[in-house]
């Protein structure tokens, strides 16, 4: 009809005025509340610092009568706001009525696909602290590798002192004696024990000199020519292995390698450390000893470390 279509014209018209209105009413409410915090402030001037006591009510009463001209304001966008409604409210209601339900159906949906959403996010946490799990596991277990790897470091540089004493060379008159008789590329003892982890130190203090002994089928039959020898230092081992046993607390028991080497350590017994050594020393026959693995030696009446 006519007239609807000029409220609605005057509605369109207004509502321009209405926001601007809207927006006026906030401000002025922004300033109430400044100018209340502002007043408020004042009086506490007023009352902690006397000497200020007329400018700040003078303060005060300009602020009360900005208050009161922000009211009255306030009051007239709120009379043209309820005027507005009220014309508004003769417009097509079943209009704004499917409006709204479009709006309803609207919201449904994306309420559903946020539902959905937030199954998602779930998941994924879940996933996200399996995986956490996982990498926390996995950290245990590379500070686990990390220290065998280290200890490896440890028994790889035992083993590689022990292999430079056993590949030593000799010297002088000692180098022509095996070249003289074809031993000089002859394999070392050092060169063919194989020892338990650990106990390195206590085989090569053990053994001493003999870590570098050459070996050869049958030393004894040499024997004379070392006459020929002069000045110089050398040791001749039979290279013959077997599978004999030792007794497990022997050091013998630890070392694989030409059994003249393991009967040579078959009498001396291994200990973890020096109390152990001397609990074991105790029970041990007549003429054998005990080594730790750091190197200390004990017999009857004698005590040795070689480290």
């Amino acid at each position: 009809s006519a007239r609807l279509a000029v409220l609605r014209e005057a509605v369109d018209a207004a509502e321009p005025q209405l926001e601007q209105l809207r927006e006026d009413h906030e401000f002025r409410q922004e300033s109430l509340r400044e100018a209340e915090a502002r007043l408020a402030d004042w009086q506490q001037r007023w009352e902690t610092h006397n000497r200020d006591t007329g400018e700040a009510s003078r303060a005060g009463e300009v602020e009360r009568t900005r208050v009161d001209y922000l009211d009255r304001q306030s009051l007239e966008a709120e009379r043209r706001r309820e005027a507005l409604v009220n014309e508004r409210a003769g417009l097509d209601l079943d209009a704004l009525a499917e409006a709204f339900e479009q709006i309803e159906l609207r919201h449904e949906t994306q309420k559903t696909s946020l539902d959905g959403l937030t199954e998602q996010v779930e998941a994924r946490k879940h996933a996200l602290g399996g995986l956490q799990e996982q990498q926390r596991a996995s950290q245990g277990e590379l500070a686990d590798v990390r220290k065998q790897a280290q200890a490896a470091r440890g028994r790889l540089s035992s083993l590689e002192t022990l292999q430079q004493a056993a590949l030593g060379q000799e010297q002088g008159a000692a180098v022509a004696w095996l070249k003289s008789r074809g031993l000089d590329s002859a394999a070392r003892v050092g060169e063919r024990i194989t020892v338990e982890s650990g106990w390195e130190n206590a085989v090569e203090g053990a053994l001493g000199q003999l870590i570098e002994g050459v070996l050869v089928d049958a030393p004894e039959q040499l024997v004379d020519a070392l006459g020929e020898l002069g000045e110089g230092r050398i040791a001749l081992v039979s290279g013959a292995s077997d599978n004999a046993s030792f007794a497990p607390t022997s050091l013998a028991a630890k070392v694989q390698g030409p059994i003249a080497i393991r009967r040579l350590l078959a009498r001396l017994h291994a200990a973890e450390d020096l109390e152990a050594a001397r609990t074991l020393q105790r029970s041990l026959p007549e003429g054998d000893s005990v080594i730790t693995r750091s190197g200390e030696r004990l017999g009857e009446g004698w005590v040795r470390v070689s480290r």
